[in-house]
């Protein structure tokens, strides 16, 4: 609890900060966040989850509520947004010292939730309103609560596990993976184990139901909105899918994450060389968070799109793994002549594990503006009461106003604007031009600059028309 504690207090306090440009290549950090809160925001500010074509409210429900709950009770605003998956994030390493506890020393718990708690990965796109901190959290208690929960009461374990699990699903769909690969190991297990195999019949049970009762009905909303977003075919073939691998292995993703994908196989490979001496426990914890990390991470690899944050809900495996193989050292030479070298080995490991996350963090921190939180007063001060504005950048800069904000990517709410839905703001990047731009040229040529914000490498202006 106490290094979760330490990890929100981390990440919080610069919640407010800009992202840093450059940690991916993907411009993701400067426009997502706003995207997909865009229907919590909707619901708060305008009393219903959807205005146009994105409803993302039925893609990702567990995350649209948390937002919408965030900002009923704090304001609308990215920092509002934000701290809901800092809180995310600091649950996460919370439950992973916590499943690590349970099965072994205090010693290793803390690493592992350090491990996890102080990754680069984390560290970066944990403080953004991103939707992968959820998920993450999602599968981290759906897959703690199946291999290492209650015996006591297996069944109520096993039903929140799938809640949780169904979740990060619904969620981000990049979790699917991640969760067949949980139900399998789980399903391995439950031969030999009476209470697992109780708690993985009460997960599947509850999964079960919520496709039954929350997919499917909006099979046909969710089918329309994810495929407005471009495909991610997978490789046709061995040679394609081998440089894929490749392609993702030598990505600023896995490069980020190396200690901690190190720590993990040492872990792993610890903990099957003294396999004899492990407690079922952790055993069981080791298969769930192996196949986790292998199915999660693998699809990842031989996808051509997979920017950096969508390793996050890859990583909490990883530090499980890297507390269980703890374990199993301390388990061998913990003994009182060894104690001192054993806290040595520790604190060492601690240290290369946390070290490249802290100094990268505190080098963002340094560098980067806060230009987010002060654009949005200012557009929002600028904008009349009520009006609607378009542009990209619209549901971020103008999402502290008190009308609609509507913005085209992928293809979304094409037609004129102007005259049907009575544009006259727009938040534009230096050369976006709105579709309906030629039938209103001389509108158009009037646009009014009001005031303008730097945005990674991107200058936003916000323009008023006739």
């Amino acid at each position: 609890m106490a290094v979760g504690a330490a990890i929100f207090a981390i990440l919080a306090v610069f919640a407010g900060m800009d992202p840093v440009p450059g940690v991916t290549a993907s411009n993701s950090p400067f426009t997502d966040e706003a995207w997909m809160v865009l229907n919590a925001r909707n619901f708060v500010v305008l009393g219903h989850w959807s205005v146009d074509d994105w409803n993302r409210q039925y893609v990702s429900i567990p995350y649209s509520v948390a937002h919408a709950v965030a900002f009923f009770v704090a304001g609308v605003g990215i920092v509002q947004a934000r701290l809901v998956e800092i809180t995310a994030v600091a649950i996460t390493t919370a439950t992973i010292a916590a499943a690590i506890g349970r099965v072994a020393r205090p010693g290793p718990a803390v690493l592992a939730a350090l491990a996890f708690g102080t990754s680069t990965l984390v560290l970066y796109n944990g403080r953004l309103a991103l939707l992968e901190p959820i998920a993450g959290l999602g599968l981290t208690v759906g897959a703690v609560l199946l291999a290492v929960g209650s015996d006591r009461r297996p069944a109520v374990a096993g039903a929140i596990a799938g809640v949780a699990l169904a979740a990060a699903v619904s969620t981000k769909v990049v979790a699917a993976p991640a969760l067949v690969g949980i139900l399998v190991a789980g399903l391995g297990l439950a031969a030999n184990d009476p209470a697992l195999r109780r708690r993985w019949l009460a997960a599947l049970a509850a999964l079960a139901i919520w496709v039954a009762f929350v997919l499917l009905p909006h099979w046909a909303t969710v089918t329309a909105l994810v495929t407005t977003i471009p495909a991610e075919p997978l490789p046709p073939g061995v040679g394609p899918m081998l440089s894929a691998i490749r392609e993702f292995l030598g990505a600023d993703g896995v490069r980020l994450a190396a200690p901690l994908l190190v720590a993990a196989l040492v872990g792993t490979l610890v903990t099957i060389a003294l396999w004899r001496e492990a407690a079922p426990r952790m055993r069981s914890l080791l298969v769930v968070a192996g196949a986790w990390s292998v199915t999660g991470i693998g699809l990842l690899a031989i996808v051509p799109y997979s920017p950096n944050r969508y390793l996050v809900p890859m990583l909490p495996p990883l530090a499980l793994l890297v507390g269980v193989g703890a374990e199993a050292l301390a388990g061998r030479f913990g003994r009182v002549e060894h104690r001192t070298r054993s806290w040595v080995i520790g604190v060492t490991v601690a240290v290369l594990l946390t070290l490249p996350g802290i100094v990268s963090y505190l080098g963002w921190i340094r560098g980067a503006p806060s230009a987010g939180p002060a654009a949005q007063a200012r557009f929002a001060a600028a904008i009349p009461p009520g009006a609607t504005v378009e542009g990209n950048y619209a549901p971020l800069f103008a999402m502290r106003t008190t009308g609609p904000t509507i913005f085209t990517a992928f293809g979304l709410n094409p037609g004129d604007l102007y005259a049907k839905r009575g544009v006259r703001w727009l938040v534009l990047d230096a050369g976006e031009v709105p579709a309906w731009a030629p039938l209103h040229r001389e509108a158009w040529a009037a646009r009014r600059l009001v005031t303008s914000t730097s945005w990674g490498h991107h200058t936003i202006g916000l323009y008023q028309l006739p």
